[in-house]
């Protein structure tokens, strides 16, 4: 079978998409340009590591990760921890929170958090906000190995493709840079197309992405232009390594 890194974008994202949709239709993205795909499809040409999955749902994208590594994912929701290790009979899926995760000091190569951003991705109690989020990236850096990375995902409130409250609880590029203080940081954007018709609204401003996913230079495009206009594409995609104390 051929490998998943080595399949044409608009392959890869029929095959990532229909998993979703036979296995938890109700978690789909929802957005068929998503920046998870990008990261998804970087995780798939990983050998021989040991990697986490911070938030992995029912598993679905450990389930598409090569056979050599080794594969542990968290999560808090019981259905999703049940559905998950039955789907990757291969991982270790525990139930732990990702500010206190059951891990040794420096056991993984690689973090996986994609779209799971405290406070910006889900909701926190106000009263435990600040602790919650100082503990998790304090667990992230603890866990990972001096060598190690994460690879991490979530929308920027800035783009023009959210708009009044929708944007106003995203990550700006300040809120990333300050949750992972302890790492050098490197930033991108994914997905920084203008809309084609500007002045109708917003639902009507762009080509809807179930229609971009099928062409391949589209694809081509997003990846290409990953450094450029950063600040107001609709995602940030980020990798971050230790700052060695």
């Amino acid at each position: 079978m051929k490998s998943m890194s080595k399949l044409s974008w608009v392959k890869f994202h029929r095959k990532v998409k229909s998993k979703y949709l036979l296995v938890a239709k109700h978690l789909w993205w929802g957005d068929d340009l998503d920046v998870r795909f990008y990261l998804l499809r970087k995780l798939t040409s990983l050998n021989n590591k040991k990697i986490l999955d911070i938030g992995c749902n029912v598993g679905i994208a450990l389930s598409f990760l090569d056979s050599s590594n080794s594969l542990y994912g968290i999560d808090i929701d019981d259905k999703c921890i049940k559905e998950a290790r039955k789907l990757v009979i291969n991982a270790k899926i525990t139930k732990a929170s990702m500010d206190k995760l059951p891990f040794k000091n420096k056991s993984f190569d690689v973090l996986v958090m994609m779209n799971v951003m405290p406070y910006h991705d889900f909701n926190i109690s106000e009263n435990t906000k600040e602790d919650f989020i100082r503990n998790t990236y304090n667990e992230a850096y603890r866990v990972l190995k001096d060598d190690g990375i994460i690879y991490f995902s979530t929308p920027n409130c800035n783009s023009i493709q959210y708009s009044g409250s929708e944007g106003r609880s995203k990550a700006s590029i300040k809120d990333i840079y300050d949750a992972l203080s302890e790492f050098h940081v490197e930033v991108y954007g994914w997905n920084s197309f203008k809309p084609i018709f500007p002045t109708l609204p917003k639902k009507y401003k762009f080509i809807p992405p179930k229609v971009l996913c099928r062409l391949e230079f589209v694809w081509a495009s997003l990846v290409l232009n990953l450094s450029n206009n950063i600040d107001h594409s609709k995602y940030f995609y980020i990798e971050a390594t230790k700052k060695l104390r």
